[in-house]
C-alpha cells in the first residue's frame, strides 16, 4: 500500500509539472524537437541547407526549388541538328550509366529524321555538360533507320559496360524493330553493330521502351516493350513485351520475350509503361497503362493478360506514368497524369488536366479519388499532367520530388516541381518551382531519375522537341542540377 501512495504521489508530481521551454520560443517539450536553439520549432521556417530540422517535421530540407526560372538558365542546354528540311529535331533523353569510364553517369539523346529519310540519330554526351551544346558539333554514336521516340541505356546484359537499346519504324523492312547495341559505346555505330535486332511487328509505330532492372530473379535486367494499337488480344487490345536484355541475333519477338496482352477490345495496353519493384520482394514489377487504368503485374512477369494484376488504379484517362519514392518511407510511389473530368473550371474548352500521387505499396482497386496528393490545372494553364515524373531527391531531404508538365499562356509545355512529401490538393499554381522557357518552347517529356554529375543528388532534363532555333523543330535538352541550390 505504501509503495502505491508513493508511486501515485509522484504521478500526480509530475502531471503537475509546467511545461517546459527552455529556449523561450513559445513552443514546448515534446513538440520542440530542439529545445536549446531559439530557432527551432514546429512554426519555424525550414532554413535552405543547414542541415537542421528547423520545423520540427522529421527531415532536414535542403535548398528546396523555388519560384518561376527560366530554362535559359539551365546548367545545361543541348540543341538538336540544324537541318535545313525542317524534319529532324531533338526527341527524347535517357541516363545510361558512366559510358566512358570517367566516374559519373552519362547522357543519351535521340534525334529522328521523318519523312522521307526515317533516320535515328543517338549522341552520348558527359553528365558533367554544362553551357551550350550544339549536337553539329559531336559526332553520334548511332546512326541508321527505325524512326521512332524511345530509348534506354544502362548494362543490359551483366558484364558492367553500359548498353544502348532504341525501338522504331523500319520504313524499310516495313515493321518496328528493337535494336541494341552493346557497350563500349563509340562514335560512329550503326544498325551492323547491334548485338540484336528484334523484329516487333507491322502494328508497332513508337510505343514505350522501358528498362527494368530484373523481374525474373536471375539478377539481369529486361526491357519492356509495348504497343497499345495492336491486336493480338482483340480490336487494338494492345500488348507489352518482356525482353531479355541478353537478347541477340536478328530475332522475332515472340520468339524470346514474354508477353502480356490487353483483356479486351479498344484497351490499347501498353501505350504508357513503367517499372519498379513496387511489392518490395527484390523483382522489379510492370505498370502498364491501359485505357482508364494503371494495372500493377508484379514479377516474375510470365505469358499473360491484364487479369493478372494483382493492384490497378483507375479513374482517369492517362497520358502520363512514373514511379518512385516520394515520400521518403522506403516504398515506391505511383504517380499518374491525365484527365480526371473532376476539376470544377475549365480553360477555354481545354481540359485542365492533373497528376495524382498515390502512396504505395498496392493492392486490389484504387481509384484516385484516394490519391494521397492531387495537382490540378489551373485557370491560366491547362493540360497538367500530359507529362509526369519522378525525379528523384533533388534537394537531398530523403524524399523524392514530383514533376509534370503543362501549358501555360506564355508556354507550350512548362514543368511544374513540387516537392517529396507534397500531399493534399494543389494547383500547378503552387508549385515549389516552375521552370519555363521565356520564348514558349515546350517541354514534352522528362527524364528521370538520374544523378549525373555524382554529387549525390538527382538532376532533371527535360526535352522540348518543338523548340525552334535556326531551323524548325531543331528540339533541346535542358539539364537542371539538384543540389543544395536547387
Amino acid at each position: 500500500m505504501l509503495a502505491h501512495a508513493l508511486l501515485l504521489g509522484l504521478a500526480c508530481a509530475t502531471s503537475a509539472l509546467p511545461p517546459v521551454d527552455a529556449d523561450g520560443d513559445g513552443a514546448f517539450l515534446p513538440m520542440d524537437c530542439d529545445d536549446a536553439d531559439a530557432a527551432v520549432h514546429p512554426d519555424a521556417g525550414e532554413a535552405c541547407g543547414n542541415g537542421v530540422d528547423d520545423d520540427c517535421d522529421g527531415v532536414a530540407v535542403g535548398c528546396g526549388p523555388a519560384g518561376w526560372t527560366e530554362l535559359t538558365d539551365a546548367d545545361a542546354r543541348v540543341f538538336g541538328v540544324v537541318d535545313e528540311t525542317n524534319h529532324a529535331r531533338l526527341e527524347r533523353a535517357a541516363t545510361v550509366g558512366d559510358a566512358d569510364g570517367d566516374g559519373v553517369a552519362d547522357l543519351l539523346v535521340r534525334v529522328d529524321q521523318g519523312y522521307p529519310e526515317d533516320l535515328t540519330r543517338v549522341w552520348l554526351l558527359p553528365g558533367t555538360l554544362t553551357g551550350d551544346v550544339a549536337l553539329d558539333d559531336r559526332a553520334p554514336i548511332f546512326t541508321g533507320v527505325a524512326h521512332g521516340t524511345p530509348l534506354v541505356g544502362g548494362d543490359l546484359d551483366g558484364d558492367a559496360v553500359p548498353d544502348l537499346a532504341l525501338t522504331g519504324w523500319d520504313a524499310v523492312a516495313e515493321t518496328g524493330v528493337l535494336q541494341v547495341l552493346p557497350g563500349p559505346l563509340y562514335e560512329g555505330g550503326g544498325p551492323d553493330d547491334a548485338r540484336a535486332v528484334v523484329t516487333l511487328g507491322q502494328d508497332y509505330w513508337q510505343g514505350p521502351l522501358v528498362r527494368a532492372d530484373d523481374t525474373d530473379g536471375d539478377g539481369l535486367p529486361e526491357l519492356l516493350v509495348g504497343e497499345g494499337s495492336m491486336s493480338l488480344g482483340g480490336e487494338r487490345a494492345g500488348a507489352v513485351w518482356i525482353v531479355p536484355g541478353t537478347v541477340s541475333g536478328a530475332v522475332d519477338v515472340d520468339a524470346v520475350a514474354t508477353r502480356i496482352d490487353g483483356t479486351e477490345a479498344e484497351a490499347r495496353a501498353g501505350y504508357l509503361l513503367a517499372a519498379g519493384d513496387l511489392d518490395g520482394d527484390g523483382l522489379s514489377d510492370a505498370v502498364i497503362g491501359a485505357l482508364g487504368y494503371a494495372w500493377i503485374l508484379p514479377g516474375p512477369l510470365v505469358d499473360g493478360t491484364l487479369a493478372d494484376a494483382t493492384a490497378k488504379v483507375g479513374g482517369l484517362n492517362l497520358h502520363g506514368i512514373a514511379v518512385g519514392d516520394t515520400d521518403g518511407d522506403g516504398a515506391l510511389d505511383l504517380v499518374l497524369g491525365g484527365e480526371s473530368g473532376t476539376s470544377d473550371f475549365t480553360v477555354g474548352g481545354e481540359w485542365p488536366g492533373g497528376a495524382y500521387v498515390l502512396h504505395g505499396p498496392f493492392a486490389g482497386e484504387r481509384t484516385i479519388v484516394t490519391a494521397d496528393a492531387t495537382i490540378y490545372g489551373a485557370p491560366d494553364t491547362w493540360y497538367a499532367g500530359e507529362v509526369v515524373a519522378a525525379p528523384g531527391d533533388l534537394d537531398g531531404d530523403g524524399r523524392g520530388e514530383v514533376a509534370l508538365v503543362g501549358d501555360t499562356g506564355f508556354s507550350s509545355g512548362a514543368i511544374f516541381v513540387f516537392r517529396g512529401g507534397v500531399s493534399g490538393t494543389h494547383t500547378v499554381l503552387d508549385a515549389d518551382a516552375v521552370l519555363y522557357d521565356p520564348d514558349g518552347y515546350g517541354v514534352t517529356s522528362l527524364l528521370g531519375p538520374g544523378d549525373l554529375d555524382a554529387d549525390g543528388f538527382a538532376d532533371l532534363v527535360g526535352v522540348g522537341s518543338l523548340y525552334t532555333s535556326e531551323t524548325e523543330q531543331r528540339g533541346v535538352g535542358w539539364v537542371v542540377r539538384g543540389g543544395p541550390g536547387f
